[in-house]
């Protein structure tokens, strides 16, 4: 059986799991493994998006940030 390797990331970037590896615990092996998941993004962007935003995913942080926008127009009128 052949051993699969971990991407390496470029040099200045790491791995960036586009959905968080604690809510695929679900998934088979396999799944988990695709690489499809993951995006090589600078290291400084990836820290602030954890601090930002947690563990959201991109659909959900796309969501906040409307809700948002309709809270901030609601405020103006």
């Amino acid at each position: 059986m052949k051993k699969e390797r971990k991407q390496k990331s470029p040099p200045g970037q790491n791995r960036h799991h586009l959905i968080p590896k604690c809510r695929i615990r679900n998934l088979t092996k396999k799944q988990r493994k695709d690489i499809s998941n993951l995006l090589h993004i600078k290291i400084t962007k990836h820290t602030a998006w954890h601090q930002i935003f947690g563990v959201m995913t991109l659909d959900e942080v796309i969501n906040l940030l409307r809700r948002v926008r309709r809270a901030k127009r609601g405020q103006e009128e």
